[in-house]
């Protein structure tokens, strides 16, 4: 990930290692992406682990794990991560999964398999009871300026017309819808300019 310098008064809110892999498949076929996760700053009074480096985790679940199942072990193993993020992993057996982790800790939002089978939809902030409430205020999924909602609302209406029916090319085209391509991403409160698009 590499981000561009923007001269905008304000630093991002996250930080990201070098080197630090946002996605990737390993030899046994288990696959990951993240999508960051923008939380509040921990206040003082609340207690906060020292969150392990997602990089050094990622690192460590594509060198040693080979399925979902071990995949999600090693991230709640972590207890807290940095910087947050929800990891979106599946593997060859056709296990799908969806953690998010971050200061406030790590949990398991959703998995799903062959004899159970679901759909993710994640955007950039916690969805999981225990952990959205750490939401940045500006990243909540019921703030209407940002685009977190509106991304999740599209990708399920998207989901709900395709579901049992999602091809590659659906898929495809789901990559490259711009049904938010109005909205005015200047005034995005997370980070400005910061599109509403899937």
């Amino acid at each position: 990930m590499c981000y561009v310098e923007q001269n905008l008064g304000i630093p991002p809110p996250f930080k990201i290692e070098k080197g630090q892999p946002s996605r990737g498949i390993n030899e046994a076929g288990l696959a990951f992406t993240c999508a960051l996760a923008i939380e509040e700053v921990p206040k003082e009074d609340k207690k906060v682990l020292k969150g392990q480096s997602l990089a050094n985790l990622s690192h460590r679940m594509m060198n040693s794990c080979s399925s979902v199942d071990e995949a999600i072990d090693v991230l709640l193993s972590a207890e807290s991560v940095a910087p947050p993020s929800t990891v979106l992993l599946a593997d060859a057996n056709g296990d799908i999964a969806q953690v998010e982790v971050g200061s406030f800790g790590c949990r398991l939002y959703k998995k799903y398999s062959k004899n159970n089978p679901g759909v993710i939809v994640a955007v950039n902030c916690y969805q999981s009871a225990e952990l959205c409430c750490h939401n940045l205020a500006e990243a909540k999924l019921d703030n209407p300026s940002n685009n977190n909602g509106k991304r999740l609302k599209r990708g399920w209406e998207i989901v709900n017309r395709f579901r049992g029916n999602i091809t590659v090319q659906v898929i495809a085209s789901i990559l490259s819808d711009h049904q938010n391509a109005d909205k005015d991403c200047s005034k995005n409160p997370v980070i400005p300019y910061w599109g509403y698009s899937i």
